[in-house]
């Protein structure tokens, strides 16, 4: 549909536009995660998209359906904290 391939030419785009970002995501995102197991904070994996052109970046998969809102705003918040120097 006309949709879709206007999607699909505005990911390429944003893909495109931030190419120079994605060695830095991919290093401060393995970064973050060793700093994670070394708190003992939290546990988030990462995994990159090679078929979609993107690099490491954190894939949070969550089945439980006790987590709350608080939860993830304190995932978010770590992340944030652990590479804040980054």
């Amino acid at each position: 549909s006309e949709k879709s391939a206007r999607r699909d030419v505005s990911i390429a785009a944003t893909k495109e536009r931030l190419q120079h970002v994605f060695p830095i995501l991919d290093t401060a995102t393995q970064t973050i995660y060793r700093r994670m197991q070394v708190k003992g904070s939290m546990l988030v994996n990462y995994s990159p998209l090679p078929d979609q052109g993107l690099v490491n970046f954190f894939r949070p998969v969550i089945i439980q359906p006790k987590v709350l809102e608080e939860d993830l705003l304190f995932m978010l918040d770590e992340i944030d904290r652990l590479g804040s120097d980054l």
